[in-house]
């Protein structure tokens, strides 16, 4: 039986013989060809790799609206992910079918297509390029975050996203500034209730997470941290210009904070008494 999701009139299933029609008049404009594939130039690869599953997404009337692939266990040169992840490469929306908000719609229900393909996978990525600014702004509203930047990518910067599918019912959770002190705290807010906060401390161009503290009672606060921690790139990215490192304490959450922060992008630094032990760059 066929593994698909439907939402809305838009079926995500994977590709069969019968739409390669369908996938010989698909088009982009010249400027997306600049930064994704043609379906034609990525299929024959894909149905020859027992570790891709080339899709598509079709309207009610069965037409072809948009093609990508579901890639487990890649690995993206410049990039160290874990093995068991699944990447989403070669996304695409066909020409005559923009406009209409199908993209949107696909990259919000590619996590949940996953899902019933890969039920054993958790991790979720994608890499967009830098310069293609209407796709990543794309993603983050889909709940993507990104977590790494590589600076020599075929045509120049390129932006890795992640997507913890395991985490999906915490994926509601928000970093919000402090309405007073916003140098001082970020809240993080669940289902529009405040359920914690971020103790941090802007020195020059330094912001450091003192403490992640989660106030409510649940089973899941290390999840809950493990999200903040993910997020909290692009969300200083936005709320404090000019801050260039994110450093954490290893004594920031009663979790383990070393899982933690490398699920999160940042890395080891050597550390003095009393000072951060993690670091993630952000790059704007």
């Amino acid at each position: 039986m066929t593994k698909s999701y439907t939402f809305e009139n838009i079926t995500l299933r994977p590709y069969e013989q019968h739409d390669l029609n369908e996938l010989k008049t698909f088009t982009l404009d010249e400027e997306q060809m600049e930064f994704t594939s043609l379906p034609l130039d990525v299929l024959e690869e894909a149905i020859e790799d027992d570790n891709r599953t080339p899709s598509v997404a079709v309207n009610d009337k069965d037409e072809v609206i948009g093609f990508f692939v579901v890639h487990k266990h890649y690995q993206h040169v410049g990039y160290d992910t874990p093995h068991e992840v699944i990447y989403v490469r070669s996304l695409s929306v066909n020409s005559k079918h923009q406009g209409m908000g199908y993209g949107t719609k696909i990259a919000l229900n590619i996590p949940d297509y996953v899902a019933v393909l890969h039920p054993k996978f958790d991790h979720l990525y994608l890499v967009v390029d830098a310069l293609n600014s209407a796709a990543w702004n794309l993603y983050e509203r889909a709940g993507f975050i990104h977590t790494a930047t590589k600076e020599d990518g075929p045509i120049g910067k390129e932006r890795l996203y992640y997507l913890d599918l395991d985490a999906r019912y915490v994926s509601n959770l928000k970093l919000r500034p402090h309405p007073e002190t916003k140098d001082k705290i970020i809240n993080l807010m669940l289902d529009g209730k405040e359920i914690g906060h971020i103790d941090i401390n802007i020195i020059d161009h330094h912001l450091y997470i003192k403490n992640i503290v989660i106030e409510t009672s649940t089973n899941n606060q290390c999840t809950l941290v493990k999200s903040a921690l993910v997020q909290s790139a692009t969300f200083i990215r936005r709320h404090f210009e000019g801050v260039k490192t994110i450093e954490l304490y290893d004594h920031a959450s009663d979790c383990k904070t070393s899982d933690l922060a490398y699920s999160a992008g940042f890395v080891d630094v050597d550390p003095l008494d009393d000072l951060p032990k993690y670091i993630k760059y952000i790059n704007y």
